[in-house]
């Protein structure tokens, strides 16, 4: 199995992120996850934009963890230099949930389009699909894309409340 590294900077930090090329035995319409642990496969990042002070951001990232549960951790800064980190268990279709509302929305497509966000909020979803990383932002996104993030960011945040 190959193993492709993508590295990112994301608020001054460096992440590694690790994705499993194809694998085999796949079924049509299948969700293809990584065995590995700790490989990301969906990340909800928002930040307010346009303030000249330090900008306040959230962050829910989704990974890999074990047979039976992943890893999500919430990430607050409310504008200091204090970041805290929270991470929770939570059950395996919160992936399949996410990969629901990304089908929904065509996220894939969105690299396309060209609106901008007017809410004064910069907002980021990445996820893992097939083999890749597909990263698309507010200011990619069609007219009515807000509520998208706002779904991806439901579907996470909910998932604190199931955690083990």
């Amino acid at each position: 199995m190959k193993q492709r590294m993508i590295v990112c900077v994301l608020s001054g930090t460096l992440l590694v992120m690790a994705g499993c090329g194809a694998q085999a035995d796949k079924k049509e319409g299948e969700l293809q996850m990584p065995e590995e642990k700790k490989v990301m496969l969906a990340d909800y990042y928002e930040r307010m934009a346009g303030t000249a002070d330090e900008q306040p951001y959230y962050e829910l990232v989704l990974y890999t963890q074990d047979a039976d549960h992943l890893l999500l951790e919430q990430y607050e800064n409310g504008g200091t230099d204090q970041e805290s980190v929270t991470s929770y268990s939570v059950p395996k279709d919160v992936y399949t949930n996410v990969m629901d509302l990304v089908k929904t929305y065509d996220l894939a497509n969105w690299n396309e389009t060209g609106s901008e966000s007017a809410d004064g909020v910069y907002r980021v979803i990445k996820y893992y699909d097939n083999g890749t990383y597909i990263r698309v932002s507010t200011d990619q996104m069609p007219d009515d894309g807000l509520s998208a993030f706002d779904d991806v960011k439901q579907v996470l945040a909910e998932a604190v409340g199931t955690a083990e």
